[in-house]
Parts: C-alpha cells; structure tokens; sequence
C-alpha cells in the first residue's frame, strides 16, 4: 500500500514536472529537489535513491510525452 502511495505520487509529480517544462507555467521540480539537497544534512544515501526515484519516473514521462503525436 505504501510502495503504492509513493509510486502515485512520483508519477503525479511527474507529470506536473513534463507540463512545467512544456509551458513554463508551475514549480520546477528540478528547483525543488536542489534546494532540497541544499538544505540536506543526513543520509545522503536516502536522498539519492529518494532523487533517482523521482528522476526515473520523469524520464519515463518525459519519453512517453516526446513518443505523442501532437
């Protein structure tokens, strides 16, 4: 279920992150995540596989985005 409610929210986030580079309008999800890195003292370890999570399922929506006929 978990698992579940993170893969959900990685691919919405996502999709907001492919709209933004399309039309400019909304936050940056690559602003997010530097500024979130910026301000990381920890676990480094979690925050890159929490990092390529996110960037997997971006390059994947980006590819789906770029496969569309518009």
């Amino acid at each position: 279920m978990r698992e579940q409610a993170i893969t959900n929210m990685v691919e919405g986030l996502a999709e907001l992150h492919v709209e933004h580079l399309k039309t400019g309008v909304g936050s940056s999800l690559i602003a997010y995540l530097s500024k979130k890195e910026s301000e990381h003292k920890g676990d480094w370890r979690a925050l890159a596989a929490a990092e390529a999570s996110i960037f997997a399922a971006v390059c994947k929506k980006i590819l789906e985005e770029l496969d569309k006929d518009d």
